[in-house]
């Protein structure tokens, strides 16, 4: 998924990658050690640069979780133009896949993007609605991509017609957010192998037509 962040002027490559990078490390340190292990001095020495530096890249720190997120979004959901893929139903499998840990170990990112989705929208303590109206902008962004994805598996008779799009990807993301929830909550129950044949099967009995 393209950038959502919210400036002025969107970012040039090199600027881009320059922030890709610190989110990226600031990913893995999420992954590691919670919300806790980020902090400007732990980001800092991971990137190898002064803290003034990570400082003036993302000056608070909503704006650090806001752009991590994003990044976190970007890795393991649609990116632009996936929506136009020549098998659909192929597709959706696909980008539905990287948000269940079906690797070993899972990818850093989905740790980080629930993290930081429970730190913004169930934690009293430290909820912030500017962060919360973010991600849910991020994430209606790419539930049009999704969508489109669905409606045309179903135009080119890949998926049965029958089925509300949006109900069914409502229930794809429910199977995909509850293998996440079972696999980070219960890692020696719910490993990748059985993840991946729990996903795989959910989701092709998701797709079955209506009886």
């Amino acid at each position: 998924m393209s950038s959502t962040t919210r400036t002025p002027e969107q970012p040039n490559a090199l600027a881009r990658a320059k922030r890709d990078t610190i989110t990226d490390l600031a990913i893995s340190l999420i992954a590691e050690g919670g919300l806790a292990a980020l902090t400007y001095r732990r980001l800092a020495t991971a990137a190898g640069v002064s803290v003034g530096a990570i400082q003036n890249e993302f000056p608070s720190r909503l704006e650090l979780l806001d752009a991590t997120f994003d990044r976190a979004w970007s890795r393991a959901g649609m990116q632009e133009g996936e929506e136009k893929a020549d098998n659909p139903r192929e597709k959706l499998f696909e980008v539905c896949s990287r948000a269940v840990p079906v690797e070993d170990p899972p990818d850093p990112s989905i740790r980080a993007y629930f993290e930081i989705l429970s730190d913004a929208t169930r934690n009293p303590a430290t909820r912030n609605p500017a962060t919360k109206t973010i991600i849910t902008e991020i994430e209606l962004e790419g539930e049009k991509r999704y969508l489109e994805l669905v409606r045309r598996a179903q135009e080119a008779g890949e998926i049965d017609p029958g089925h509300d799009p949006q109900v069914l990807l409502d229930l794809i993301w429910s199977l995909g957010d509850g293998l996440c929830i079972a696999a980070y909550t219960y890692p020696k129950t719910f490993t990748p192998q059985r993840v991946k044949a729990l996903w795989t099967e959910g989701f092709e009995a998701l797709l079955a037509p209506r009886s």
